[in-house]
């Protein structure tokens, strides 16, 4: 019951379409910083898409997470060509 709360509450909170806005600022916009290494830029998006995306609307479940060819689109984008 706590749960439903918390997810309605949520979902009145938050922006319209906030999961879309996500994965796109992720897929577009989201760039590795220069001293970062890979493997700390990796862990990164992994935590968010395993811990902060299932928790947003619409559905809060782990089936919104992104797809394994997703993230490595997201890192060979993000990762500077030098």
């Amino acid at each position: 019951m706590v749960n439903n709360a918390l997810n309605q509450l949520m979902t009145g909170l938050l922006p319209n379409k906030v999961l879309q806005r996500v994965k796109r600022y992720l897929q577009r916009e989201a760039r590795k910083p220069f001293d970062t290494s890979i493997n700390s830029y990796y862990m990164n998006i992994m935590h968010i898409n395993s811990e902060e995306i299932p928790r947003l609307p619409p559905y809060f479940t782990e089936t919104q997470s992104l797809a394994k060819d997703e993230i490595v689109d997201i890192l060979l984008y993000g990762t500077p060509k030098s």
